[in-house]
């Protein structure tokens, strides 16, 4: 079971987040909140956070509106529900429903400093209750969640802190201090249950794939890490070698013992030679660039772009914090990602002859809600191929920067990687781009209000040859919303059924299906 001090120090970490950065933090809590379960403790961590930032932000009649809907579900333990879609209460001795009682406000205005241990309180009793159906045996799965009630979160590490410094000189010391959170920020303890500590491993690394400058040992960096059970840990760098010349590197840290934790890269950091003059300014900490390695490897090599080598790809993802849910690594990009090699293979093998996807002949792929740009980046970087990575006109800087940050490697395939606006329903917009042999989608199944549109566009962009490859995870859409969307899309798309298996097992237990579809001839 979770502490109250391990509910309150999440609370309070994203407190400040809240405060640094009100608007897109309030925009990260809306995704999470239409994301989960009423009542479930995703939902209500959602909410109260999600006030707060509205708080910060001097929004305080929409803050009193969100947390009223907190306040609302957790004075009635009738209205409370936890993963397993039940109400909160058991059965007592003499066959009654006793109800789990939660602690009443102290004063009437939500938002009002007396109700904010209160309010902890009665998260960390949805966290208990959340906790506990986790943990029972036999116990049936949601039908609002469609998922299996011990679906694990798949981690990434996160930099805590402040950021680090502007450039190094010699003896200059700092710590780095990491964290674990998933795609919603959010840290079970209970997914690390009868587990080790996570070790990390820290390298030095360019992005560039030359070599870089310095050792570990020149920076006197542990090379090994552990976190401890609350997915935190931190390590000490020190320059104690300076460069002979001005040097840029990035700090990169992978989890060797657990395959649900997504490894960082930070930097830059610029080494200052010995002769360098020293200027303050440069212990001044920053924000890094916070890249996520996408590391894939073809399994057939005869069927992609060059039939003599194994095709071996990564691919640096930038994100950031302030770009809202758009700037982001979401889960079912990884895990599409990751199946992109046996998925092209089989298409050559099954629907395709392997010259008409050799460089000769470029795929047309788009990547459609492409988010940070991973799915489409690393199926250029796998074949030759021309990939458009569309999204709303506001969410392009961030594929657009990781386009320029991976030039090396799409350059190595020949393939063209472009980045255009694309509004889902919009029919003149979308018939501009003409069709394709593939489209892929991940994560664009999360509002119903957009459903329509996204089948209106995808309609457009096919022929009866092309494949649409979609990797859902279920989250808060209920078992209606759920059939309903792949009941449409199935008069426009039929189903593929698939030969072999070519998502891992990571996917599966993290609740991300892939969907292969074919348009419907008419």
């Amino acid at each position: 079971m979770v502490s109250n001090s391990t509910s309150q120090t999440l609370i309070q970490s994203r407190f400040g987040q809240a405060k640094d950065e009100p608007a897109a933090f309030a925009s990260q809590c809306k995704k999470q909140i239409s994301q989960s379960v009423r009542g479930s403790y995703e939902w209500a961590v959602g909410v109260f956070l999600h006030s707060w930032a509205l708080e910060q932000l001097d929004e305080f009649g929409a803050a009193a509106k969100v947390m009223e809907e907190l306040v609302n579900a957790t004075n009635s333990a009738e209205s409370l529900e936890v993963t397993t879609g039940t109400v909160v209460g058991k059965e007592g001795e003499n066959g009654s429903n006793e109800r789990t009682q939660l602690p009443p406000l102290s004063n009437p205005h939500p938002l009002h400093p007396s109700n904010k241990a209160i309010l902890e309180s009665r998260l960390e009793m949805l966290l208990k209750l959340h906790q506990s159906a986790i943990s029972a045996e036999d116990q049936a799965a949601p039908a609002i969640l469609g998922r299996d009630s011990k679906q694990r979160l798949l981690y990434r590490l996160q930099l805590r802190g402040a950021g680090i410094p502007r450039a190094v000189a010699k003896d200059y010391a700092w710590s780095v201090s990491l964290m674990l959170s998933s795609d919603m920020g959010l840290f079970r303890s209970v997914d690390f249950e009868g587990c080790d500590n996570i070790i990390v491993q820290c390298k030095i690394v360019t992005l560039d794939g030359s070599a870089p400058a310095v050792t570990i040992e020149d920076m006197s960096i542990e090379s090994l890490l552990i976190l401890d059970r609350k997915g935190k840990g931190f390590v000490h760098v020190c320059l104690q070698t300076a460069p002979q010349t001005k040097q840029v590197i990035y700090l990169s840290f992978s989890a060797t013992n657990n395959e649900f934790v997504l490894p960082l890269i930070i930097g830059p950091i610029h080494l200052l030679p010995e002769t360098e003059p020293y200027n303050e300014d440069n212990e001044e900490l920053v924000a890094p660039d916070i890249t996520r390695p996408i590391h894939v490897v073809s399994p057939k090599p005869q069927l992609l772009h060059d039939k003599n080598k194994t095709v071996e790809s990564i691919v640096y993802i930038s994100e950031t914090s302030d770009s809202g849910i758009h700037g982001r690594v979401w889960d079912s990009a990884v895990v599409l990602s990751h199946a992109l090699p046996l998925l092209i293979s089989s298409l050559a093998s099954k629907t395709m002859t392997t010259s008409a996807i050799t460089s000769e002949k470029k795929l047309r792929v788009m990547d459609i809600g492409c988010g940070v740009g991973i799915a489409g980046l690393v199926f250029g970087s796998l074949i030759s191929s021309k990939v458009i990575m569309t999204d709303l006109p506001d969410c392009l800087k961030l594929p657009a920067i990781n386009t320029a940050l991976n030039k090396h490697v799409i350059d190595s395939t020949g393939s063209i990687v472009e980045v255009s606006p694309l509004t889902w329903g919009d029919v003149a917009g979308t018939r501009s781009f003409g069709t394709f042999d593939v489209i892929i989608a991940a994560d664009v199944v999360y509002e119903t209000e957009y459903f329509d549109d996204l089948l209106v566009s995808l309609d457009l962009l096919a022929t009866d040859e092309t494949e649409l490859w979609l990797v859902y995870k279920k989250r808060g859409l209920s078992q209606e919303e759920e059939s309903k969307f792949f009941r449409d899309i199935g008069e426009i798309f039929v189903l593929v059924k698939e030969d072999e298996k070519v998502l891992s097992s990571v996917a599966d237990e993290i609740g991300c299906y892939l969907h292969r579809f074919k348009k419907r001839q008419c």
